[in-house]
């Protein structure tokens, strides 16, 4: 994905039609939770295509480079609105283009029920200087729905397929 690409995706996802939808925040931002102080709005776009570099020429595995990304695009904050969902969709497209099965996982709704934790991670992972607790925080999350996954096609399985048979 490029620069480009995420501005489309979040033109999609934030559907208000200020000019704040598609377009990188050229403000300062004030976070909440105890997040680091964002980049300057000016550096933003250079950096997010600093980022989609990176990510296009790392050797590192998809789910840690995924995670990487992930992590940095919250701590870029590349929009006024909707980093979060960004973060989130952007990581589950490309694990997608990775391995079809997590087409069936949204990461929105994995880190929705650990909501705390995951800014936690944020928030320790920029301390250190290093996203080493998010990417533990985000593979623990993933192999969580993976699990449920697995569970649910399970059930589903068991009552499309008895397995005893019908005499005749």
């Amino acid at each position: 994905m490029q620069s480009s690409g995420l501005l489309a995706l979040h033109r999609s996802l934030i559907k208000d039609l200020s000019e704040k939808s598609g377009s990188y925040r050229q403000q300062s931002l004030a976070l909440k939770s105890g997040l680091q102080m964002a980049p300057q709005a000016m550096r933003v776009p250079q950096i997010v295509e600093e980022l989609f570099s990176w990510f296009k020429t790392t050797a590192h595995h998809p789910l840690i480079s995924s995670a990487v990304c992930h992590y940095e695009l919250q701590f870029i904050q590349p929009f006024a609105q909707g980093n979060t969902e960004i973060a989130c969709t952007w990581q589950t497209l490309q694990l997608s283009q990775w391995h079809s099965l997590f087409s069936l996982i949204n990461i929105n709704n994995v880190i929705a029920t650990t909501r705390r934790h995951y800014f936690e991670s944020i928030n320790l992972s920029t301390k250190s200087g290093d996203s080493s607790v998010f990417i533990e925080y985000i593979l623990e999350a993933l192999l969580a729905a993976l699990k449920s996954l697995e569970s649910d096609l399970k059930s589903i399985t068991k009552t499309k397929n008895p397995t005893t048979t019908p005499s005749s």
